[in-house]
């Protein structure tokens, strides 16, 4: 019996050896594919798929959903929460790639790929998915499923990518294969409805859509689906639909979530059909009463926020969001993005000190996983930029506004403005108002307004504008003709010497009494074409820098385009108008063909000359253009060399053959400059007032030599009698240095301890800031690292590095070079301190390190705050003031106790790595 008892597992036992010889077999038989296809099909591609439910289910159980916009059709990954699964899908990649390399003769080999590129795209690495994708469409067409769920996944990761315009390529593909017994029908439409809604065509999505939902999907996709339907019902002013299908997810077994923001929206749509503002509060409250609700009590407030701001109601949008600050809630998401609605009203109506703590209290709030967290902390770091840029625009809006006054009404306004504002004191309540009606003010006196935006209605603001005063003209009593009123040497000397643009030092200062402030801004108002003109490129200027922060920075397409074209409404015809054209030709490459054509059309047109369009014409421009520049960079430090050596016929000589040469180009000012100066040295005065005169109205607009001119004429008009007396208009020796001329260079051994810094090259962004000649995406390419005579130490981790608050700080140039003349850049600096930070107690010294690198670093400054301003204010001109390639010089800021670790290239290496993530 025992042995009759022990057949029984003879077959058990002969099919588990004949598995594990044809496993461990390769041949091509009939046999081994069976069992090779058994095992994949069933162990392996099983398991595998399993973690990636696994996986998929992790990712959508921590995504938050903004109820606020139409939601996506997917809960995909983020790079931020793709590390929490990767250790899951990295076992699942394993057994795929078990699949790829050892079940060669399996038939499921495509599906192995397949898996790969679902499992990359759930880790966020769109980019490897959309090739895995690619690979499975192109070597395996006849498995016609397949094929259709590859492009339908390479759609997705294609948006996420934003490739918009290849996506919809991709999901043309899907749709031409596709009929109606497809079982890929759900993923190919709602593919193509996530495209259509990131294109912002809600119409065509909601069509899309419908379709998916025909196809009968997985009842928690069903439920989902029809939400973001009603919502695009909605947004298609198809309100019947929309509140019907509102209806039905509230009364579903959908989350409570989603049935309590069904439940607001169905009230707010009944409140607005049937016209009645305040039944929609009333409603709103009356779901606080209901214990039902009491755990979204937070967000009931904060829908309630959201009303009073559509209807510009905000002191009491400000309570209710406050107010959803306060609620218990279970979600510290929601408590943070009511800290961000208060932070971003702050922002609008110009309360900028609450607006950086309600951004910063966001941060601390929301978790770092939260979508968007990067982008609102990159805002929080570079608030002062935007507010600085905004205060422009509300100050420049402001003085053409009284400029179009009658200047008996324009007296009696300001007159006015400035006696209500001599009896306020800083707004400390910060209540913000509306902004549109700032400008009616000026327009109509009786209306009466709260401090905000208008520029002689708020404190802070007309404060900091009387500093800017000062610091340009010196401080001064009341008298007529003010700018010519005559001065001591050393009177005037203090003015030039406090002169200052953005980003000074100096600290805020305070009018002494109401008439001194009325002159001091009543000079300020444009009232003559070329004043206003100015007052536009300052304007432009303010909405160029912020379009660059939402490109660069905040990598929000969207917004930089609104900037943009914001800022070719408020000036169609400025210096920047030909790099807006272009740079919204790029922003609209990828999105939208058709527009994108229209601004390339546009410069093309209007602005055939300038390098923009060049380098739309010709990609090979920008190579070209960097030997051109070259040569102008090279001419210019011959020139230099000549002035320097006091060689003033000569530099005046070369200089008129660099102008027939090479035309205009980026260095024309400061060519025309160094002209000037050498004129100024064998001419007596009015022939050199006669030619700085000129290249201020020549160059008007440039930001680092026309302040300068400026500065010169004036000082001339107050020294007229003393300058006509000399010999020449320009001295050999002068010990005040009015005139900037060049400084003697001051070098430091390596092994002084002074500050230094050496970093990489840093590429140039692919797009470009405005001015003539300047660089267009032109390629860089690696200089190759120099021998060093030294052991170099070891580099310091990044972790070892900090960026204090409070610090000794300095801004560096690093070269990569330890032979290239950088006295002509030196200058340039130098021009730059003079004219933007007149009065404050920075220098620019030069430093070689290690026979690798030279290193011009301008400080001390006394707070990351501080040195970051600089950064901000001479970063836009710096390649007009380095006169060496691009790829050649990097900058970056750093402390000087940082500074003193950085002895090699591997230590500076170590920093810049640092210093990058830090940004």
């Amino acid at each position: 019996m025992k042995i009759f008892s022990s057949l029984k597992y003879i077959p058990g036992m002969a099919l588990f050896c004949i598995l594990s010889i044809g496993c461990r077999s390769q041949k091509d038989t009939t046999l081994n594919r069976g069992l090779q296809n058994l095992t994949t099909r069933y162990n392996i591609l099983y398991n595998a798929n399993l973690l990636l439910e696994e996986s998929l289910l992790t990712i959508e159980n921590t995504y938050y959903d903004d109820f606020s916009q139409i939601l996506p059709i997917y809960k995909d990954p983020s790079e931020r929460e793709a590390p929490s699964v990767a250790p899951i899908i990295d076992s699942a990649i394993k057994k795929a790639n078990t699949i790829v390399n050892e079940k060669t003769q399996s038939k499921y080999i495509d599906d192995a790929y397949y898996l790969i590129a679902k499992a990359n795209y759930l880790k966020a690495n769109f980019y490897d998915a959309s090739e895995f994708f690619s690979y499975v469409i192109k070597t395996y067409p006849a498995e016609k499923e397949l094929k259709l769920s590859s492009l339908a996944w390479k759609t997705r990761a294609l948006i996420q990518l934003n490739y918009l315009e290849e996506a919809g390529a991709t999901i043309d593909s899907a749709l031409k294969y596709l009929d109606s017994s497809s079982k890929q029908a759900t993923e190919v439409y709602t593919s193509y409805a996530q495209l259509l809604i990131r294109t912002g065509k809600a119409p065509q999505a909601l069509e899309v859509l419908g379709k998916a939902l025909d196809t009968n999907p997985p009842k928690k996709y069903r439920i989902r689906w029809t939400y973001i339907l009603a919502q695009l019902q909605e947004a298609n002013n198809q309100r019947d639909d929309a509140f019907l299908n509102y209806s039905r997810i509230a009364k579903s077994n959908a989350s409570f979530e989603m049935a309590f923001n069904a439940e607001l929206n169905r009230v707010r749509m009944r409140d607005e059909e049937g016209n009645r503002k305040n039944d929609k509060i009333a409603s709103l409250r009356s779901m606080l009463k209901s214990d039902k609700y009491l755990d979204f009590s937070d967000q009931i407030y904060y829908r309630i926020g959201d009303v009073y701001l559509e209807r510009q109601q905000l002191s009491e949008a400000i309570m209710s969001y406050q107010k959803a600050t306060k609620q218990n809630t279970k979600s510290q998401v929601h408590k943070g993005l009511s800290y961000l609605k208060l932070a971003e009203i702050y922002f609008r109506t110009g309360n900028y000190t609450k607006a950086k703590s309600y951004y910063d209290t966001t941060l601390n709030t929301l978790p770092p996983t939260f979508h968007g967290y990067d982008q609102i902390r990159r805002k929080s770091g570079n608030l002062e930029l935007l507010a600085d840029r905004f205060r422009i625009i509300a100050k420049e809006d402001t003085l053409q506004a009284l400029a179009r006054m009658n200047e008996a009404d324009r007296e009696e306004r300001i007159g006015q403005l400035v006696r209500e504002q001599a009896q306020k004191t800083i707004n400390e309540s910060g209540s913000p108002v509306n902004p549109d009606a700032f400008i009616a003010a000026i327009d109509n006196p009786n209306i009466r307004q709260k401090e905000g935006k208008f520029y002689f209605n708020n404190s802070t603001a007309i404060s900091q504008g009387f500093s800017d005063f000062q610091r340009k003209w010196g401080s001064r009593p009341p008298a007529d003709n003010w700018r010519r009123s005559n001065k001591t040497a050393s009177d005037v000397t203090e003015t030039v010497q406090n002169q200052s643009g953005t980003g000074t030092l100096t600290q805020n200062q305070t009018p002494s009494s109401p008439d001194e402030r009325r002159k001091a801004y009543i000079a300020e108002v444009p009232l003559s074409p070329q004043a206003l003109r100015l007052s536009n490129e300052r304007i432009a200027a303010a909405y160029y820098d912020i379009a660059g922060f939402y490109r660069d920075e905040m990598k929000d397409k969207d917004e930089a385009i609104r900037t943009f074209q914001e800022l070719l409404k408020r000036v169609p015809e400025s210096s920047y108008t030909p790099a807006v054209y272009y740079n919204l030709y790029l922003l609209y490459a990828q999105t939208n063909r058709q527009q994108s054509d229209v601004y390339r059309d546009m410069l093309l047109k209007q602005y055939p000359e300038t390098a923009y369009a060049k380098t739309v014409l010709n990609p090979r421009y920008g190579r070209e253009a960097d030997e051109k520049e070259a040569a102008i960079n090279q001419t210019y430090n011959s020139v230099y060399l000549l002035y320097t050596s006091r060689k003033y016929p000569q530099v005046i000589d070369e200089i008129s053959k660099a102008e027939r040469l090479f035309g205009k180009n980026k260095l024309s000012p400061q060519f025309a400059y160094l002209k000037a100066l050498a004129a100024g040295h064998i001419q007596k005065l009015p022939p050199f007032e006669t030619a700085l005169q000129a290249l201020a109205d020549t160059f008007a607009t440039d930001q680092l030599i026309a302040p300068i001119v400026r500065q010169h004429l004036e000082y001339i008009s107050s020294h007229r009698e003393e300058m006509n007396s000399r010999p020449t208009a320009l001295l050999e020796y002068d010990p005040m240095n009015i005139f900037m001329e060049p400084e003697p260079v001051q070098s430091f051994a390596a092994n002084e301890k002074r500050p230094l810094t050496t970093s990489p090259a840093n590429k140039p962004s692919e797009t470009v800031p405005a001015g003539q000649g300047q660089k267009v995406e032109t390629p860089t390419t690696d200089t190759a690292p120099v021998k060093t005579t030294t052991e170099p130490k070891a580099a310091l981790p990044p972790a070892m590095y900090s960026l204090p608050d409070s610090a000794e700080y300095y801004f560096v140039v690093n070269v990569l070079s330890p032979g290239v003349n950088l006295s002509p850049s030196r200058f340039g600096i130098g021009q730059f301190n003079r004219s933007k930070f007149a009065g404050s107690s920075i220098k620019h010294q030069l430093k070689t390190v290690n026979n690798e690198n030279q290193l011009i670093f301008v400080g001390p400054f006394f707070s990351r705050k501080d040195v970051t301003n600089y950064e901000r204010s001479i970063l836009p001109l710096i390649n007009d003031i380095m006169k060496i390639a691009s790829e050649r010089y990097n900058t970056f800021v750093i402390s000087k106790r940082e500074l003193e670790k950085l002895n090699t290239r591997a230590m500076i290496n170590s920093y810049m790595e640092f210093y990058k993530n830090y940004k």
